[in-house]
């Protein structure tokens, strides 16, 4: 159907996000794609999806950064060496 339709011309427009988010860039494709507001619905909702999965992509990232740093030992701050060696005469 697409092919038929010219779709290998609508790819392009489809694949920049700005087709879907500028009004230029929309009205720009609805005239030159007559009849294809089923088309943009789709790839709005593809847009939207993709945001989301990117979104708990990051938060299970953190929640494994948060877990690994609480494995780490804890770390002694005072000095090992005694305060009198420190001191030169």
């Amino acid at each position: 159907m697409l092919t038929a339709r010219h779709g290998e011309g609508w790819r392009s427009w489809l694949a920049d996000p700005q087709t879907l988010l500028n009004a230029d860039s929309l009205a720009q494709f609805r005239h030159a794609a007559a009849g294809a507001d089923g088309l943009l619905a789709a790839s709005r909702e593809l847009l939207v999806d993709a945001i989301h999965y990117s979104q708990w992509l990051v938060a299970l990232g953190l929640l494994l950064g948060l877990w690994l740093v609480r494995k780490v030992p804890a770390v002694r701050l005072d000095s090992a060496v005694p305060e009198q060696e420190l001191r030169h005469e």
